[in-house]
């Protein structure tokens, strides 16, 4: 049973938590390694989340509450593989190339759409 200070040490210090955009396992250690976006990976490194158990925190800690993890700034953030950044800067670009259009060009291509089922209100 975990013991109701720790509990209340987590609840005063994390937020939250990252969702991992990507993860596997390191093939040496066979330990999880969570691939953040960007906003998370940037917490990260600031010390105000734990690249272990993904808990965002309220302020920069030295060591993770809720799993232990304890940074070391020289080991403790690896870099993604490369084929992680490339995957993120090509669904990036597809966003960045297209341009918005208004409310009654959006509606008017579900119209014109023949595969979207269409019902009168």
């Amino acid at each position: 049973m975990i013991d109701q200070k720790k509990i209340d040490a987590i609840n005063a210090l994390v937020i939250g938590w990252m969702e991992p955009v990507m993860y596997r396992n390191d093939p040496v250690t066979g330990e999880v390694l969570n691939g953040l976006g960007p906003a998370d990976f940037n917490r990260v490194m600031a010390g105000y989340g734990c690249p272990k158990c993904c808990a965002k925190f309220k302020t920069y800690l030295v060591s993770c509450p809720v799993c232990g993890f304890v940074r070391n700034l020289e080991e403790d953030v690896v870099a993604p593989p490369q084929h992680w950044v490339d995957h993120l800067e090509e669904r990036n670009a597809a966003w960045a190339d297209s341009k918005p259009v208004s409310a009654d060009e959006f509606f008017a291509e579900i119209m014109r759409d023949s595969d979207i089922e269409k019902h009168k209100l």
